[in-house]
């Protein structure tokens, strides 16, 4: 449907949170999951299963009629950042040739989200703001998708060190004590050590003719972490 019950949205976060934390990625578990008869399993099963969405535990695209979508999708974001609003009118709209139904696509919009997830970027327009992927956020995107946008930030290998250093250097000040960072939180932990620096030492010694000025005196300012580590830092 377009709209989903409350409950049916419930089923979705249900049925994603398990792909985000890879709980399907354990045999026995997966297919008594599929075998259950509770709503959350049959739906996951006529979504994931029999639309072959997701294989040995791992989503997969490959032989899903749904395919072509998802290569679409990437296909564009690699090119430009694309507000939501793009693709919700792309395939779910009367006019369209696909007529997705928007409790579907925002099920694969989800799926596309969890698989790529290190190198997608959503971004909140109205705050030019980076924010971190969970799961509730779909059903944000589903009714304002014109709100938010996505972008495409691969990291090479060099990048990935690169970014390993930063998370290195700032470890002291970075909050976030979990073992996998994000980049947010490698930005907050430089904010934090930016903001504790003695005012004479960062306005005399540590910015005075420095290439650091520019960058550092505006990083209070700066919510989209990728862009800035890999571009302005």
């Amino acid at each position: 449907k377009h709209n989903l019950t409350s409950q049916m949205k419930k089923v979705r976060e249900d049925i994603l949170e398990k792909l985000l934390f890879d709980k399907l990625n354990h045999e026995e578990f997966c297919n008594e999951y599929f075998e259950n008869t509770g709503a959350e399993n049959s739906v996951a099963r006529i979504l994931l299963k029999n639309e072959s969405l997701i294989k040995n535990g791992k989503i997969c695209f490959e032989n899903s009629k749904y395919k072509h979508i998802v290569e679409n999708i990437l296909e564009e974001i690699k090119r430009n950042k694309k507000d939501f609003s793009f693709f919700y009118d792309r395939y779910c709209s009367n006019k369209s040739s696909y007529g997705l139904r928007k409790g579907i696509f925002s099920y694969i919009i989800g799926i596309v989200l969890i698989k790529y997830k290190n190198d997608l970027n959503i971004i909140e327009k109205k705050a030019n703001k980076e924010i971190v992927f969970n799961i509730k956020l779909i059903n944000e995107i589903e009714k304002n998708p014109g709100n938010y946008s996505l972008q495409y930030i691969k990291f090479s290998e060099e990048e990935k060190n690169y970014i390993k250093k930063l998370e290195e250097i700032f470890r002291l000040y970075i909050p976030n004590k979990k073992e996998e960072k994000e980049t947010s939180d490698i930005l907050q932990g430089i904010k934090i050590f930016t903001e504790n620096l003695n005012d004479y030492i960062f306005e005399n010694i540590l910015l005075e003719k420095s290439p650091l000025k520019k960058v550092l005196s505006g990083i209070f300012s700066e919510n989209n972490s990728k862009e800035f580590l890999l571009k302005r830092l």
